[in-house]
């Protein structure tokens, strides 16, 4: 019994204050000559760690989330960028360095 109760408090101790990150991948697409991050809208909960990977496999690309301060260019190497969800709420997700591109969204649920 004394072990049940050691092993069931190191787990209960491991798990305090863990907080897991939310990985989403997004693709950069072109379909009849219109540029899209795919998918189009993300998710995650208010306190969340998120990490994009930005894959873009022609030319370069801007994508930005506003709200956050995320804007970067996306070139044939994937890029990761690391923030915390703190934001709750929709924000827009563009490219900063072309405006007639297909936008998305960012979905943060408040806790």
């Amino acid at each position: 019994m004394k072990k049940f109760i050691l092993v069931l408090m190191l787990s209960a101790l491991s798990f305090q204050g863990f907080a897991a990150t939310r990985v989403i991948t997004l693709v950069n697409h072109q379909y009849e000559g219109v540029k899209q991050w795919l998918p189009g809208t993300i998710y995650a909960n208010v306190g969340d760690d998120v990490e994009l990977h930005l894959i873009n496999k022609k030319g370069k690309h801007g994508f930005r989330i506003k709200a956050f301060n995320i804007a970067t260019e996306v070139g044939k190497k994937m890029v990761k960028l690391k923030f915390k969800a703190d934001k709750a709420g929709i924000h827009k997700i563009d490219c900063q360095l072309h405006g007639a591109h297909i936008g998305g969204q960012f979905i943060v649920n408040g806790k």
